[in-house]
């Protein structure tokens, strides 16, 4: 599915945060904001990763322990394709604009 602001404003979960640790199956990270949750909001996430990978979405986000992430995810699993990735001004503006309302 190609990036778009409208699909990105369907996503059940979304937040913003910073890898705080990465170990050989998960990444934690520390949420500084939440713009959509289906769960009683948290400030630490874990996701799974793969056996010997850091790359969380399938169009190899690299995660970097330190670095500031926006994250959506669908049914527990991570979204690709652009609706999760390092936290850029022009992500930041997507996420802003699809979870104002």
């Amino acid at each position: 599915m190609p990036f778009d602001v409208n699909f990105l404003a369907d996503m059940p979960v979304a937040f913003a945060g910073t890898v705080t640790e990465i170990t050989s199956t998960t990444a934690t990270l520390q949420v500084d904001h939440w713009y959509r949750t289906d769960s009683d909001e948290t400030d630490l996430v874990d996701v799974a990763l793969p056996a010997g990978n850091t790359s969380v979405a399938l169009d190899g986000v690299e995660l970097v322990t330190g670095q500031r992430y926006l994250v959506t995810a669908t049914s527990g699993t991570v979204n690709g394709c652009g609706f999760s990735g390092p936290a850029t001004p022009e992500l930041e503006t997507a996420f802003d604009a699809a979870f104002s309302g």
